[in-house]
């Protein structure tokens, strides 16, 4: 651009007098009073601001000081032109730079003049003023519906919406006229608040000074422009964070100005360094102007705060690319402002006047309620009010507006702040604190319109949603609060006490999140706190359990949110509850958040409070309430109601670890006697009964003896201990005496729930079983010939017939118990198998056929009853008896076991969503093989064998691939010695005739069936297909040559494996006529050689490999060449193959598929060919030659391809690399090292890694050591630079294979001790953890294995890496690698400790520095006080908590280690052969040791004590680190404890005396000097 001419244009001074008469739009007159005071073209998009910065420089201002007079007096007005200019981005971009070419006295001077603050606040309040709440927050990406602003000339002014009117206007001043309506598109809003922002940015750096006396001078001169009132301050924070707010419920497109601010805060810094600058009121005693912020300012914080820790509006946010700023951090810093701005002026104030007013006799003369926090609740009154507001428009419409949504979820937001600002560093200030943080409680409960009195109308759904989050807060950061408060909040809000007619809500999340905070609000109350007026209840837990009954059963497995009982008017409303009890299908529903959110919690509160019994009396109340007993006759069987939620199972479960533990044995025998007196009167009245008609008398009976027996039945499912049962065996027996007599009446087993009792007596029976005498069997031992065995047969077979599937299933059960306890008995042995069998031939008789003698040869699939409903029926009791007692399968009769089998069989292979099944089977399968007789497995390898071997049609319906696939994946589980060899040969003869069928098999069929082949041919099978007809076996490898079947390495690999093992047992029997003939038979084959040597069938190949490999040279064709010959070929025809894929057409990016095979294929069989085969052979030769010439551009010297760009997979580098190495096919083995280095450098597998590291070991064998030194610079570089990833296997192992001796050169020696100083070198440098693992295992290597590597310099170098990786200026590893990183360093320390201690000698003061910093890693910072622990390392996050338990146990190992060390430790391998006669010697040594080490402890002791001061432990790791700290106190004298005490500050002194009497009490005794 042309410089600017200042002789071509006419005077400046005229032209700036006459901008407002010579042009009349604004636009026009910026532009012109840009051009007078020079600023370039383009100065206004930002295109010139390099050279608005040199006009700067320049001392001639007073046009430019003109200009900015004249734009302040534009933006000045308060009429219609003032809006207009204040809404003109050009005006504000110009004010800009008026401002950086005038002198700060100066435009600090017409700032203060044109009142610059004013002009501020009113531009912010005419375009962001409108309240936030008539705004929705959009929750995802926007478009702007409005026309976008052309900002570029005419558009840049505001549009101007007028009333159109052509009548004369009167004369007036521009005050009088009615001010015009300014608006802006959504974009123009974005950038008119960018460069108002500018504008205050730009005054702000003015009013900064660099430290010296004048700028500061002058830097105070532009302060005074934004020094203003409290009140002032307060419109401008509050129009700002407004302006902020509605930028950002435009979307994340449209608030660029915000989202992409210079501050990264949301360009919140600048409006709040205006903020700290205000005056302070005369009247505000504490500095805050907490009242002018919580009228101006509360609700707009609150609600910018809500909407910026809302997940769910910022998540669209960070899509937007904003310029590379960290939304995350932007976020962060901004919230943590809003949060400063809130406790500074509101909590921190009101807490000082909170316990200033402690002893004001207002509050002393209260008796009831807690103390008010007045002036919390005075500055939260705006809150108040716009939440009234809001609940007013839920009350009238039914729904909350979406724009009051970020208002109140913005209430336990500051319930929060309020708690983090408060100081509970130690349980005394904890429970001082506790009074504010109630009534900060209190007060935003009344915020939230849910006051802790009865409300006068029925509170809405968003504020007992906003009171349960608040209690969800009072619960995460473990806050508690006065009972009476929260049995307010469950009186007036919990919906269970209905005072109207009108339908009432029950609240059951908000019960839920009470009793998560404090559960022991639902006990009873004491005599003592009892409310004689009945205002209170004194029995919370009566109306909890009263209202959990009255819910309907029918929907307790429901998931619905919200349910309507119309019998009693009462709305369920569950919202929110559902979705936090997980997602494993049982807990999201009603009956399961009822259990664990409320039922639970509440009987662990009892238990807690020493009060089981009474939940126990409650539970057996509410039974007898929910328990539905009808005496009238029915036709049919009877059928059972829904279980209420009294009698599920987790009750039982969750009571059983708190009975023994919670209740004396006489405390639990009363509750036995108390529930057997209820089935003794039921006893009673039938006995005693004229006639059993339906009487209150005999139905009242009923209800409580089957209340009785539920809780019965649960109190035996908790007994443990077998101390407890023998106390218990007078009221076990009574129990038992007094059901076996109730079931013998007919009218009793017809109306009772004999689920329960066939339960009750299971159990009865086990526990008295176990407990009674062998010389005095008792009447037990007549149970299994008594009428109850009949009785249970009955209720089989009554199932069968439609009756209540529990009822039968716990008939089973109590059979099954009986017969397993018979069966030690050897006369009862045929009563066992009798009952047994005759119970399993009723349940399997309608679903499968029973094996009988025309089912000689087993049972087919064909005959089955498919009706997948009845044995899904059945497969619960099958299932009790698989898991419970599999002992009972040698018992029952072989036809049914065999039915049995196939039936479990065909569930599990057919039924695909229920996983549980198939583990079922499988660990039945497991015991049944490793436990049971051979007639029981050979039972159940039939019913395997059935779904391989039955190709029926019917098989062929139920997806007989699916069949075969399951019987094979459990053969695999089956161990190879529980399999007869008859079954194993039927089974690969089958699979053989699958392979070798007409039906197409997809790849991953073929690949399980050879893969189940390979594992049955780890045993001989000598009469298997395969193992007789070498021509099957050929078959099978031409498999692999089908299209349909791509080729995979993995099939191919499973073949040549089957190949060989096969060939393997035959050559194990090469002498019998058999084998002999077998290996004849595949050498006639082979011979004819041109039909099997072919590239495109990979499973000829494999084949012919896999014969050449196991056979030997004689052993096919005796005295013959067929090895060579065949071997001879390949080469050949490979050389051709080869040569004819030219260089140029192999080695392209783009290479076909095909080629690579071929590839891979020859590759492959090159691995394989004996070296010695190949030596002088023209056409290998040739081959050698061409592979090194495909590898030189990868790996020479002087290489220019990348290996990125290579056409070969990582598969084909890997065979390429054994072939390099078997026939060195490179010219030095630096060559060969830098190709191992790159493809370790490939994105491998785990094999393919583990195939080129043994490679390369394998072609270190034959080097020297010497040759073996010289590789260590390729793999070291300099100290400075990193190792390369590669380098680091290769370098571990090249030191795996050095060996002590070998070496006579001096300087190679040297270079030996040298190396274990030059690897520790690169720890602290490493930036990722794969690298810092590999230098790791090369040092530990050294230190175990390599003690020739080890020397003073290294053991010192070691020290002193470990010692910079854990200290503040160590490697930026990730912070989530921690654990298993700070268990390594221990590790290798623990090693050096252990192996080279003798070698340490007297420099024990460098490793207590070590022990001290890895010490520092467990300790957490306060994240209250604000200061971190100054002695992390930058891979362990400060404020969490990255090292568990174990890395405890790793410390304490090693602190272990130091302290009592092993005699080996101390004197060093070379004594031990003479150990036996210098065994006081020897001791002494270690004693020395310990008093060695032990002068160093103290030192560790105190750093341990400091720590404690600036951080924490976790409890678990606290546990597991102590034995660490105690084991080194013991090696301590007792006067070297006492000095260190003196030294020792106040605060540390007072740490170690309350470590010094743990110690005392874990060691049981008093520390005695020695």
């Amino acid at each position: 651009m042309a410089p600017i001419s200042q002789s071509a244009t006419p005077p400046s001074l005229p032209r700036l007098l006459s901008l407002d008469n010579t042009f009349p739009d604004l636009n026009d007159q910026i532009r012109q009073a840009a051009q007078i005071i020079g600023l370039p073209d383009g100065w206004d998009d930002g295109a010139a601001e390099f050279q608005c910065k040199v006009l700067r420089k320049q001392r001639f201002h007073a046009r430019a000081e003109w200009v900015l007079r004249w734009i302040l007096d534009k933006l000045k007005p308060q009429n219609a032109n003032g809006i207009r200019a204040r809404t003109n981005i050009k005006a504000w971009k110009l004010l800009k730079q008026a401002i950086s070419l005038v002198p700060v006295i100066n435009a600090a001077s017409l700032l203060r003049t044109a009142d610059y603050a004013g002009i501020l606040e009113r531009v912010l309040e005419e375009n962001f003023g409108k309240d936030e709440h008539d705004k929705t927050v959009k929750r995802g990406p926007t478009q702007d519906t409005e026309a976008a602003l052309d900002l570029s000339e005419s558009s840049a002014t505001a549009e101007e919406h007028l009333e159109s009117s052509r009548k004369r206007k009167r004369l007036s001043s521009d005050t009088d006229r009615p001010m015009k309506q300014v608006a802006l598109g959504t974009s123009g809003l974005d950038e008119l608040f960018a460069v108002i922002a500018n504008v205050l940015e730009a005054i702000l750096v003015q009013s900064k000074s660099d430290g010296s006396i004048e700028d500061a001078m002058v830097a105070e001169h532009m302060k005074m422009v934004l020094r203003i009132s409290s009140a002032q301050a307060a419109r401008l924070l509050k129009f700002w964070l407004k302006g902020i707010f509605n930028l950002l419920t435009l979307g994340p497109e449209i608030a660029t100005s915000v989202l992409d601010a210079p501050d990264h805060c949301l360009r919140l810094s600048p409006i709040l360094e205006v903020w700290e600058m205000r005056t302070q009121d005369t009247k505000d005693q504490s500095d805050a102007s907490a009242n002018l912020f919580s009228t101006e300012c509360l609700t707009t914080v609150a609600t910018l705060l809500s909407i910026l820790k809302d997940n769910t509006s910022v998540v669209h946010w960070g899509m937007c690319k904003t310029q590379g700023k960290d939304l995350p951090l932007v976020r962060k810093t901004a919230i943590q402002s809003l949060e400063q701005l809130l406790a500074r002026h509101v909590f921190g104030p009101s807490r000082t006047a909170f316990f200033a007013d402690v002893a004001d006799t207002v509050n002393s003369s209260e008796k009831e309620g807690p103390r008010r926090a007045r002036n919390l609740s005075l500055y939260l009154h705006p809150l108040n009010i716009k939440i009234g507001q809001a609940a007013s428009f839920e009350g009238m419409s039914g729904s909350l507006p979406t724009s009051f949504e970020p208002l109140l979820s913005a209430i336990p937001q500051l319930l929060d702040i309020a708690i983090r600002c408060s100081l509970r560093h130690s349980p005394r200030k904890k429970f001082a604190e506790r009074p504010w943080l109630q009534a900060v409680f209190v007060v935003l409960c009344e915020c939230s319109g849910c006051p802790l009195r009865s409300p006068g109308s029925p509170s809405t759904q968003s504020a007992i949603a906003v009171l349960g989050d608040m209690l969800a807060v009072l619960t995460e950061k473990d806050v508690p609060v006065d009972y009476s408060i929260l049995e307010d909040i469950f009186r007036f809000y919990a919906g269970m006490y209905k005072v109207s007619a009108q339908k009432s809500t029950i609240w059951w999340g908000l019960v839920a999140k009470l009793t998560a905070l404090n559960p022991d609000i639902f006990l009873p109350k004491s005599k003592a706190n009892t409310d004689s007026s009945g205002a209170r209840p004194n029995d919370l837990s009566a109306i909890l359990f009263e209202q959990i009954s009255a819910f309907p059963a029918e929907n307790l497995n429901s998931n619905k949110a919200i349910y309507m009982d119309d019998g009693l008017s009462i709305w369920h409303n569950f919202t929110g509850l559902l979705d936090q009890c997980g997602p494993d299908g049982h807990h999201n529903t009603v009956r399961g958040v009822l259990q664990q959110s409320i039922l639970i919690p509440v009987l662990r509160a009892f238990a807690k409070n020493r009060d089981l019994l009474g939940f126990i009396s409650r539970w057996h109340t509410q039974l007898t309430e929910v328990v539905s007993v009808s005496l009238a006759p029915t036709a049919g069987p009877r059928k059972r109601a829904e279980r209420s939620i009294w009698e599920d199972f987790e009750l039982s479960s969750a009571l059983a670890p708190l009975l023994e533990s919670t209740l004396t044995l006489k405390q639990t025998s009363g509750l036995f006697e108390q529930h057997g007196v209820s089935l003794s009167s039921l006893l009673d009245v039938l006995r005693n009964a004229t006639s059993l008609t339906q009487s209150s008398e005999l139905e009242q009976a009923f209800k409580n003896a089957n209340s009785s027996a539920i809780l019965v039945d649960v109190l035996l499912r908790c007994l443990c201990l077998d101390e407890t049962v023998a106390g218990l065996e007078p009221q076990l027996k009574a129990l038992h005496l007094g059901i076996s007599a109730l079931i013998e009446h007919e009218y009793f087993r017809s109306h009772a729930d004999m689920a329960v009792v066939w339960s009750i007596l299971s159990r009865l029976f086990a526990l008295l079983w176990d407990i009674a005498s062998n010389e005095s069997p008792g009447p037990l031992h007549s149970v299994l010939d008594s009428k109850m065995i009949e009785l249970v047969h009955e209720n089989i077979s009554a199932n069968i017939q439609g009756a209540s599937k529990e009822e039968s299933d716990s008939a089973f059960a109590f059979l099954l118990t009986v017969c397993d306890r018979f069966r030690s008995i050897p006369s009862s042995k045929k009563s066992v198998c009798e009952h047994l069998g005759q119970a399993l031939s009723a349940i399997l008789q309608n679903t499968f056929p029973l094996q009988t003698e025309s089912h000689k040869d087993g049972i087919s699939l064909d005959e089955f009853k498919l009706d997948k409903t009845s044995i899904q029926k059945t497969f619960r009791k099958l299932e009790l008896l698989l898991v419970r007692f599999p002992s009972l399968l040698e018992f029952i009769p072989s036809n049914l076991r065999a039915s049995l089998f196939l039936q479990i069989y065909w569930v599990v292979s057919t039924d695909h969503t229920n996983s549980a099944s198939d583990q079922l089977l499988q660990a039945c399968s497991e015991f049944v093989f490793s436990n049971l007789g051979s007639n029981v497995r050979n039972d159940m390898l039939s019913a395997l064998f059935a779904g391989i071997d039955n190709m029926s049609s019917a098989a062929r319906n139920l997806k007989s691939q699916d069949l075969i696939e399951f019987s094979e994946n459990l053969y695999f589980q089956i161990p190879l010695q529980a399999l007869p060899r008859k079954h194993r040969e039927a089974v690969l003869d089958r699979i053989t005739d699958i392979l070798l069928g007409k039906q197409e098999l997809s790849r991953e069929q073929v690949l399980r069936h050879l893969a189940l082949m390979v594992q049955l041919m780890e045993v001989p099978n000598s009469s298997a297909k395969i193992c007789t007809e070498p021509m099957s076996l050929i078959r099978i490898a031409r498999i692999a040559d089908k299209e349909s079947i791509e080729t995979d390495r993995n099939i191919l690999d499973k073949l040549e494996a089957l190949v060989k093992l096969i060939l393997h047992h035959i050559l194990s029997e090469k002498d019998q006529k058999r084998s002999q003939g077998y290996l004849e038979q595949i050498g006639i084959y082979l011979s004819h050689h041109d039909n099997v040597i072919s590239l495109e069938n990979p499973g000829y190949l494999a084949f012919v490999k896999a014969v050449m490999a196991t056979v030997g040279k004689d052993e096919i064709f005796p005295g013959g060449n067929l090895h060579e010959t065949i071997q001879q070929h390949f080469l050949s025809t490979f050389e051709k193959k080869m040569t004819g894929s030219t260089l140029s057409g192999l080695l392209k990016v783009g290479v076909s598929a095909p080629k690579l095979c071929d590839l891979d294929m020859m590759l492959d069989f090159l691995c394989d060919v004996p070296v010695e085969l190949v030596g002088g052979n023209g056409a290998f030769e040739r081959l050698k030659g061409l592979l090194q010439e495909w590898i030189n551009p990868y790996f020479s010297p002087s290489a220019q391809l990348p290996l990125a760009k290579a056409p070969f997979m990582p598969g084909t580098w890997c065979l390429l690399h054994n072939v390099v190495a078997r026939f060195h096919i490179y010219p030095d083995y630096n060559h060969f090292l830098r190709m191992s280095q790159g493809l370790l450098q490939l994105d491998l597998s785990a094999k393919e890694f583990r195939a080129i590291l043994i490679t390369f070991k394998k072609s270190l064998l034959p080097l020297d050591m010497s040759t073996k030194l010289q590789l260590l610079p390729s793999l070291l570089p300099s100290e400075t630079d990193e190792v390369e990833v590669g380098s680091l296997p290769i370098l571990h192992a090249l030191i795996s294979s050095f060996e002590h001796g070998g070496l006579d050169d001096a300087d190679r020696k040297q270079q030996l001790s040298a190396l274990l100083g030059k690897i520790v070198v690169y720890l602290p440098i490493s930036s990722d953890i794969a690298r810092f693992n590999s230098l790791l295992d090369c040092v530990n290597t050294i230190l175990r294995d390599k003690p020739f590597l080890v020397s003073q310099f290294g053991i010192e170098a070691l020290i002193a890496a470990i010692l910079t990786t854990v200290c503040p200026t160590g490697p930026s590893l990730p912070p989530q690698h921690a654990p298993a990183l700070f268990t390594r360093l221990c590790e290798t320390t623990n090693i050096l400790f252990s192996l080279h201690r003798s070698r340490l000698g007297g420099r024990f003061h460098l490793l207590i520095p070590l022990l001290q910093r890895l010490l520092s890693c467990f300790f957490i910072s306060n994240a209250t006080r604000r200061t971190k622990n100054p002695y992390l390392p930058p891979w362990i996050h400060p404020y969490s908590t990255p090292l568990t338990p174990a890395n405890a146990i790793s410390y304490t190992r090693l602190l272990t280690t130091l302290s009592s060390p092993t005699v080996s430790s101390v004197t060093g391998p070379q004594h031990h052969h003479n150990r036996s006669r210098k065994q006081a010697a020897l001791v002494d040594a270690t004693k020395k040791a310990r008093q060695y080490a032990g002068q160093y402890i103290p030192s560790l002791i105190v750093w341990f004590c400091k720590c404690l001061l600036s951080g924490r432990l976790e409890p678990k790791v606290r546990e597991r680190l102590m034995p660490g700290v105690w084991a080194c106190l013991e090696t301590v004298e007792m006067e070297a404890l006492k000095a260190m005490s003196s030294g020792l500050g106040s605060n540390e002194r007072a740490i170690w005396r309350g470590l010094y009497a743990e110690w005392r009490r874990t060691s049981g005794v008093g520390r005695k000097p020695e």
